[in-house]
């Protein structure tokens, strides 16, 4: 039920705004147009909130299909994955603050953020700290080289 809940709350989201994204003006200045972006990145949004939407369906209609011999499962995500959720909120916030001061440039920032986000969400295995060290040097520099030769932007 969660899963259904949370995708129709991101669809409606995501579908709120593609609408509005019809009324942004264009003064001509950008070869792609102020469109261009909050398309992009909202059409996966309310493309991934349908397959939550799905997902949740199933998962709830399999669910009910279960006889109810099994006692119920204690609820997971208890007190110990309610400090990860602050963890990466804060990290987060430092990460936009320190990218706003430009103290330190997005090519080096963002390996150091995305290696303690995944830090603190992935268990301290060696398969799962290899792909995690792999992304965070990777793809820095493929968004840093796509938004300065294609978007024409210059990330902070």
């Amino acid at each position: 039920m969660r899963d259904i809940l949370s995708g129709a709350a991101f669809l409606i989201f995501s579908l709120f705004f593609l609408w509005a994204s019809f009324d942004i003006f264009d003064p001509g200045f950008d070869p792609l147009g102020p469109i261009f972006m909050p398309r992009l990145a909202l059409t996966p949004i309310a493309l991934i909130s349908v397959l939550l939407i799905v997902k949740g369906t199933l998962s709830l209609r399999s669910d009910q299909a279960v006889t109810a011999a099994a006692p119920p499962a204690a609820p997971s995500g208890g007190t110990g994955a309610r400090w990860k959720q602050v963890l990466i909120l804060v990290l987060l916030a430092a990460y936009i603050f320190v990218l706003n001061t430009r103290a330190i440039p997005f090519e080096f920032l963002t390996p150091a953020f995305i290696l303690a986000a995944g830090l603190s969400l992935v268990p301290w295995t060696r398969g799962a700290l290899i792909p995690l060290v792999i992304v965070a040097i990777a793809i820095p520099p493929g968004i840093a080289f796509v938004f300065k030769r294609f978007l024409f932007v210059n990330l902070p």
